[in-house]
């Protein structure tokens, strides 16, 4: 267990041991702001109490300490940028001059090479006593492809409110990537997008590629510049030198139109919306298409519930909102779109030939099915409409997902509409997402120990008696 004194304090290590059995790491911390004396005086009375020290490259290589604590307990540390491959290998070397138990080297990525380099050192070096990753959220799925690399460790928090940005808790290391087991795999995919880390899909597409024996590894990929990231996710020297492959992923926001750009090929839906959720690499090309269609359609044909001629509205006017508007309309639907942007929702009404309607305009009574294909509700309790003037036999859609049901959930609920929340919503998106990215079906079973077994979606009882 490391204990990050900047955020702890400096718990005695006897306390700790009465509570934790296993070694006690003591780490200052790389943004530790306390002058080199006071930080040094706390790393010496840690010097005898705890089973490790974290020595930052740049502020702790000092005799004083270095003659504290012996080689076995030392844990040097280096974090900054880095001029390219060779300056890494540079900074190794003169980090591993000084014995120690374990190196870890973190990097401060400014593109996705940036994400890859450290990645690579680890694989060229072949060591078992250096851990090297990149940090923030960018960085994230470094840490988690730095043990199959060779590192010795990957950290984690014990809760959410102890992760530093890109560290993910524990949890969900064990429960999406399958940690501490370390299964082979060959090919990478991964959820694309600026708001990824908290996605719920590494653990339904790792649990499937262990149920299936997959050689496969499913990562959270968060990038700022799509197009930054396409330059290597598919070019020699980049994700194969690493021994694998990137096969293809899901595209979130605000991607979506990016990706579109950059397939060879996309699907007849996918071009209609002007978006893509899901890229493939197949016979040397990208494919794109587009899933979020069937987050409404199958819920809606589940449920029984008619489509041709019912009048639906699709709150939001990005790629999901675009592709199930569109799907929609051409299921027979009379489709309406609102957007807060007004510069948005106009292009999606021209690029779909869909009536628009502003957020201020308030009478949606005639509507049959409302979407909420916003992301608000998600880091908010707020809700992106009000069902107030909504009819009680109206269903609603929320894309959005949580711990818990969204405050628009909660609402349409307490007014006895039908719902269909964003877990069912991504149920059916993910079926269909892991077929076009896989070739084969996701096992039900998998699916069922993430989400829940799949229950009978929620109706009024007024509306299954057709009273």
């Amino acid at each position: 267990m490391e204990v990050r004194a900047r955020h702890a304090g400096n718990p005695r290590a006897d306390w700790l041991r009465g509570r934790f059995n296993g070694e006690l790491i003591y780490s200052a911390g790389h943004d530790d702001p306390s002058s080199d004396d006071d930080r040094h005086r706390g790393m010496m009375a840690a010097a005898d109490e705890y089973d490790m020290i974290d020595l930052d490259a740049g502020r702790d290589l000092v005799p004083e300490l270095l003659q504290r604590i012996a080689p076995e307990k030392r844990i040097i540390s280096w974090r900054g940028a880095h001029s390219g491959p060779r300056d890494l290998h540079d900074i190794f070397r003169s980090c591993s001059s000084i014995p120690a138990a374990l190196y870890r080297l973190v990097t401060d990525p400014r593109s996705t090479a940036d994400v890859i380099a450290p990645l690579r050192l680890l694989k060229s070096l072949g060591r078992k006593d250096v851990t090297a990753y990149a940090s923030g959220r960018s960085g994230a799925w470094s840490r988690l492809m730095a043990p199959h690399l060779g590192a010795a460790v990957i950290s984690g928090g014990v809760g959410e409110e102890d992760c530093e940005p890109g560290e993910l808790t524990i949890a969900r290391l064990v429960e999406d990537y399958d940690l501490p087991w370390l299964y082979p795999f060959e090919e990478i995919y991964g959820i694309v997008g600026n708001a990824v880390l908290r996605s719920l899909s590494p653990r339904l597409h790792n649990g499937a590629y262990r149920h299936l024996g997959r050689r496969a590894l499913f990562l959270p990929i968060h990038v700022e510049e799509f197009g930054d990231f396409h330059r290597v996710m598919g070019a020699g020297g980049s994700f194969e030198s690493l021994g694998v492959r990137f096969a293809g992923g899901t595209i979130s926001s605000p991607h979506k139109e990016a990706a579109l750009g950059i397939a060879s090929g996309n699907s007849a839906l996918a071009r209609r919306c002007g978006a893509v959720n899901n890229l493939v690499h197949r016979d040397g090309f990208w494919w794109g298409d587009t899933t979020d269609a069937a987050g409404a359609l199958v819920p809606l044909g589940k449920m029984g519930l008619p489509i041709d001629s019912r009048r639906m509205l699709v709150v939001g006017c990005g790629g999901a909102g675009r592709a199930m508007a569109a799907a929609l309309k051409r299921a027979g639907a009379d489709v309406t779109l609102m957007n807060r942007s007004v510069e948005r929702g106009e292009y999606a009404s021209r690029l779909l030939g869909l009536p628009l309607m502003g957020l201020n305009d308030s009478d949606i009574r005639d509507f049959s099915v409302v979407v909420n294909a916003t992301p608000v509700g998600r880091d908010s309790d707020e809700a992106p409409f009000s069902l107030y003037r909504l009819g009680a036999g109206a269903t609603v859609i929320d894309l959005v997902y949580g711990a818990g049901p969204t405050s628009l959930m909660r609402s349409a609920r307490s007014r006895g509409m039908t719902v269909i929340d964003g877990r069912d919503v991504l149920r059916a998106q993910v079926y269909e997402q892991f077929r076009l990215l896989t070739g084969t079906r996701l096992p039900a079973e998998v699916m069922d120990s993430v989400l829940g077994p799949e229950m009978e979606m929620e109706r009024p009882l007024l509306a299954v008696s057709g009273a």
